[in-house]
């Protein structure tokens, strides 16, 4: 895991791919193998990585957000400083304190991930960032629900569903993107819908509390070249396409152990907060794809009121100009893979004895 580190800190500030990245004084000029989405100012990743637990899942978690780093950074060429990291355990980069964290943030490390800390980032990135910024946000680590609310788990006091949908509504950002990969999230998708809004979760609302193979398998994908990632062979990557890339490696890790999924992602685009999963949508981009292939398309005349688009509509047109080969110094999947989890009795979860 340090080797990553040692990485990172190699890429810094570096723009590989400078499209992404942006700035708020206007974006650099794409190159020519990619069309990502237009976009004017300048993108922000926001990563709230709660509790582990336990040291095994602390080793796991910092093996992901290695990963998610190297992505960012490398990958999408995101500047270091567009990127900030929230975590609740002992690191390189903060230091667990009991009670809320009362330190400021003045470039010792960022503190532990408290309420306290969390709405305080978010506020304060709600001030830097405009209408034609674009806001990312992460979350990794556990959650439950308790028949009201959803809680992330974090030091100290958790934070609800609700609390989540208050502090993202400071954002006037158009494109935002919420990424939560824990267990019971998909409890998450109606506090957090709003038309436009990208919310992908881990799990479906109704009985998936178990611990989610959903980062792991975010991670490796991560470090797949673009051809991999491509579903449509158009030679670019949506944010659909990589969602249900996601979705494929989740499923191939059940598979390979024989278990029965206890987790199925869904993603929720047009503010109904109902979300979507992977086999639905993926209809979505093979009827797109064959609306493209017979571009003959009659001009109708337009409704008077526009019915609420579909989900997915927003995520397949949001392409991210992912790069054509994955640099060998870039990838991270033996320290991911090292970082194991106990044996699935100690996980709490069910084989598949069929």
């Amino acid at each position: 895991m340090r080797r990553v580190a040692q990485i990172l800190r190699q890429v810094g500030a570096c723009a590989l791919l400078a499209g992404f990245a942006g700035t708020s004084h206007g974006a650099e000029t794409e190159s020519a193998d990619t069309e990502p989405s237009a976009l004017t100012g300048s993108r922000h990743v926001l990563i709230l990585a709660g509790l582990p637990g336990d040291t095994e899942r602390e080793l796991q978690f910092d093996a992901v957000l290695d990963a998610w780093h190297v992505w960012v950074a490398a990958g999408l060429g995101i500047p270091q400083e567009n990127v900030r990291t929230l975590r609740g355990w002992r690191s390189e980069t903060n230091t667990v304190q009991e009670g809320l964290a009362e330190r400021e943030l003045d470039g010792e490390g960022d503190p532990p991930a408290t309420a306290e800390v969390i709405r305080a980032a978010f506020q304060d990135l709600s001030e830097r960032l405009a209408e034609e910024d674009s806001l990312w946000v992460f979350f990794l680590g556990h959650a439950n629900y308790d028949e009201e609310n959803v809680y992330f788990h974090i030091s100290g006091p958790d934070l609800s569903g609700q609390d989540y949908a208050a502090l993202l509504a400071l954002f006037p950002c158009r494109e935002q993107v919420i990424w939560i990969t824990t267990s019971s999230s998909g409890w998450f998708l109606r506090p957090l819908a709003r038309e436009g809004r990208i919310v992908i979760t881990a799990t479906a609302a109704q009985a998936e509390p178990n611990e989610t193979e959903f980062p792991l398998a975010l991670s490796t994908v991560m470090q797949l070249a673009r051809e991999e990632v491509d579903q449509d062979g158009d030679d670019q990557v949506s944010l659909l396409e990589f969602m249900g890339r996601v979705v494929e490696e989740v499923e191939a890790r059940y598979a390979a152990d024989q278990r029965a999924p206890t987790e199925h992602a869904q993603l929720d685009d047009n503010g109904d907060g109902r979300g979507t999963e992977w086999p639905e949508l993926k209809k979505l981009l093979e009827s797109q794809d064959a609306a493209r292939a017979n571009e003959q398309s009659t001009q109708s005349e337009q409704p008077a009121v526009a019915p609420r688009p579909r989900d997915g509509e927003t995520a397949s047109a949001l392409h991210l100009p992912w790069p054509l080969t994955i640099e060998a110094e870039d990838t991270v999947e033996t320290v991911v893979d090292d970082a194991v989890l106990p044996p699935e009795e100690e996980r709490g979860e069910t084989t598949n004895e069929d």
